[in-house]
């Protein structure tokens, strides 16, 4: 049925936007279960304006919307340690279970490959216009535009936090 029983998706997620969402379905059909690891967890900064607790909830509220909550495994939070091989281990301690790791960060997949586990890149979906940075810049100057680059149901929620 699956290729893997759990797979991993990691992102920073400033805000979850369609992407993400997409790499996410894509990783589900590969794999019975994902853990997705929140990135930058201890960062709160201008390129970083949610707060890991606020990311948490976009994916929550994801996941309760995408009726996937039977299907995500695990939602935690990854810090930057400033070192690959420290971050690596970090990962690996919070989510052994992992088998795969689904995503299109060539950081994160060449510190995976370097340590032999395998790595699905879903093809970018509609990369011009869902980029982080812009997005945030469009929430930051109240340009709606931002609407249609996150999911209908995170709206309300991404309006009510000020970054």
């Amino acid at each position: 049925m699956f290729t893997y029983n759990v797979g991993l998706v990691i992102g920073r997620f400033q805000p979850f936007h369609n992407g993400h969402l997409f790499v996410i379905q894509e990783a589900l059909k590969h794999c019975a279960k994902v853990n997705i690891g929140v990135g930058s967890a201890n960062k709160h900064d201008t390129d970083n304006p949610y707060t890991y607790g606020q990311r948490e909830m976009m994916l929550t509220i994801m996941a309760s919307h995408e009726q996937l909550n039977t299907r995500i495994k695990n939602i935690f939070p990854i810090h930057d340690v400033g070192d690959d091989t420290a971050w690596l281990r970090d990962v690996t301690l919070l989510t052994p279970e992992s088998e795969v790791v689904v995503s299109n960060n060539e950081w994160v997949n060449g510190i995976f490959e370097s340590a032999s586990m395998p790595v699905i890149r879903p093809h970018f979906f509609d990369r011009e216009h869902l980029e982080g940075m812009q997005i945030r810049s469009f929430i930051r100057s109240e340009d709606p535009s931002w609407h249609a680059r996150v999911p209908s149901y995170l709206i309300s929620y991404i309006e009510d936090i000020k970054i």
